[in-house]
């Protein structure tokens, strides 16, 4: 991989203006973060999909947030699939990282049963519609007890061609 300065000197830039020292740099980025994923999940198996999607859902169902939080609709997901389908190839599998919609695995202040209920079902909507927009793909939900907060990580920053966030 490139070093910063190998970057100034293959593109004759100052600094970071050039598109080439950005796409050098987050291909260095991506790199470091997958090695930092998979060494705090050694000896865990993490699957490596083309497209990872986190949703996030107790902060955005709560309520109780600033303006820049919420939730996309499902069509947003799969348009930016899609475009990444378009510039990457087919995508086979996407998956859906989310928390568990257990009481006891949930986070103290998304355990109301209502709020669990309401993730549920707005996870499952969006996998509905992730298979029936790309139904050639694999669709998978992550949110199993086994699904650390650092295995969803990795599978983000595994993602081949797609990570949402």
């Amino acid at each position: 991989l490139w070093t910063p300065e190998e970057v100034c000197k293959s593109c004759h830039c100052a600094g970071w203006s050039c598109s080439k020292g950005l796409n050098l740099m987050a291909m260095q980025m991506r790199h470091d973060f997958i090695r930092m994923a998979l060494n705090s999940t050694a000896g865990q198996t993490v699957s490596s999909e083309d497209a990872v999607i986190h949703l996030r859902l107790g902060d955005a169902l709560k309520g109780e947030h600033d303006e820049h939080i919420g939730l996309l609709p499902n069509k947003a997901y799969s348009d930016l699939l899609l475009r990444a389908q378009e510039e990457f190839g087919t995508l086979r599998t996407i998956g859906i990282v989310t928390q568990p919609w257990d009481r006891k695995l949930a986070r103290s202040f998304d355990s109301r049963p209502k709020t669990l209920e309401k993730s549920r079902s707005v996870a499952l909507e969006l996998h509905r519609h992730l298979e029936e927009v790309f139904p050639d793909a694999m669709v998978l939900i992550h949110n199993d007890v086994s699904d650390t907060p650092l295995k969803s990580y990795a599978r983000l920053v595994k993602a081949e061609k797609a990570a949402i966030c």
